[in-house]
Parts: C-alpha cells; sequence; structure tokens
C-alpha cells in the first residue's frame, strides 16, 4: 500500500470506532504515525537522509589492501588485526574514523580472500555414545 492509501485507512478506521492503539498495533505502524494521519490529509514528507561521505577512502582502503596482502608471507603472529590496521591508519594516515569502519572492512577483505573459513562441531552423537550420569549417595533400607 502506498502512504496516501494507508493513512486514507486509517481515517476510516479511526470514524468506525477504533483507537489508536488498535489500529496502531493492526497496521503494525506507531501510534505516533496513526496520529500524523489524523491531524492531516497530506502524508507528511519523510526526511531526506544526510550521508556523510565515507571516511574510508579509496585511497585509505588501497593501502589497507596493500598491508593485508603483504601479511600472506608473513608469520601469523607478525599479520595485522584490525584494531592494529586501524591503529596505523590514524598515525600514517590521519585517518579519523572509527575502528568498527576498518574491523568491518577487515573482515570483508578476508572473507572476499578466503582467509576466513567457518567452523562447526555437530551436536549429534549416536545413540548410546554419550551419556551423562549424577553420581550420589542413597541409602536403600529392604524390610
Amino acid at each position: 500500500m502506498r502512504r496516501v492509501e494507508i493513512c486514507e485507512a486509517i481515517r476510516r478506521d479511526k470514524a468506525a470506532g477504533e483507537s489508536i492503539r488498535s489500529i496502531a498495533e493492526r497496521r503494525r505502524i506507531h501510534r505516533r504515525d496513526v496520529r500524523a494521519a489524523l491531524t492531516s490529509a497530506v502524508p507528511p514528507r519523510s526526511k531526506p537522509l544526510k550521508r556523510l561521505p565515507p571516511v574510508l577512502t579509496e585511497a585509505l582502503r588501497r593501502q589497507v589492501d596493500v598491508w593485508l596482502a603483504g601479511d600472506a608471507s608473513a608469520p601469523r603472529k607478525q599479520r595485522h588485526t584490525a584494531h592494529r590496521v586501524w591503529v596505523r591508519l590514524r598515525a600514517e594516515q590521519g585517518f579519523v574514523g572509527a575502528e568498527s569502519t576498518v574491523r568491518r572492512y577487515v573482515a570483508v577483505w578476508r572473507r572476499l580472500q578466503g582467509a576466513v573459513t567457518r567452523a562447526f562441531v555437530p551436536l549429534a552423537h549416536e545413540p548410546g555414545s554419550e551419556a551423562e550420569v549424577d553420581w550420589y549417595e542413597a541409602e536403600v533400607g529392604f524390610p
């Protein structure tokens, strides 16, 4: 449904005697939106999103790619972690973004390179192969 149609339906529901709360629950929208539809015949315009330019620019991404690609031949303990990449970006490139931004980029880069594999332990056991016993003391009396 379009927004205009939803506003019309909300006004019809209210005219039929339905409460704002029940309209909101049934239509799965917030009560504030129901009230807004009842006060104005024209639905309110949505605010445009103010998107900021990305903090991790293409030049910085290329630099991170070089560092991470260079780690392929390095011993495991000497490879860059996402935190270390973030620290180097701040120190060497003047990066002002959050560590989580760098973490997300490094995780995606590693996944695309095939460096990250998912592992799991199956929780299915054959009947009789596993057992659990609770040990306790009990007195059994015979008559």
